[in-house]
């Protein structure tokens, strides 16, 4: 986990990037690229209405939203961090047919956490 202004993260990712490390493959010296790849969390908002449209975006189907948390070590974190945000289980959603503009590959994985309804009092937003 790393902690600090962007620029500087960024300088050290890039430096990390940078660093040969070596290794032995049959018998000869070589040398490879250390793989960094973040872990992110992120807060996505929509309207209430347009949820099943951004789930369809993303997982394009129900099976598609299952295998993404079937192995039951990434379940049960999920679960962990859904019930430590004080989120709610992703519902199934209405599968039509529609544009996908989101890119995305086998090189990244959309894990999801949950739902969580925005709280108003008095017609205001709480944070």
């Amino acid at each position: 986990m790393t902690r600090g202004i962007k620029p500087s993260v960024d300088l050290f990712i890039n430096s990390l990037l940078a660093q040969p490390f070596p290794y032995m493959k049959d018998g000869k010296n070589h040398t490879v690229q250390c793989g960094v790849r973040p872990i992110q969390l992120w807060e996505v908002v929509v309207p209430e209405n347009s949820m099943g449209d951004l789930q369809q975006a993303i997982w394009t189907t129900n099976a598609e939203l299952e295998r993404t948390v079937a192995n039951w070590k990434h379940k049960l974190g999920l679960n962990i961090i859904r019930k430590t945000l004080g989120a709610e289980k992703i519902p199934k959603f209405e599968e039509k047919k529609m544009k996908r503009f989101l890119w995305n590959d086998s090189t990244v994985c959309v894990y999801p956490i949950g739902v969580k309804k925005d709280n108003y009092k008095n017609g205001t937003e709480e944070l």
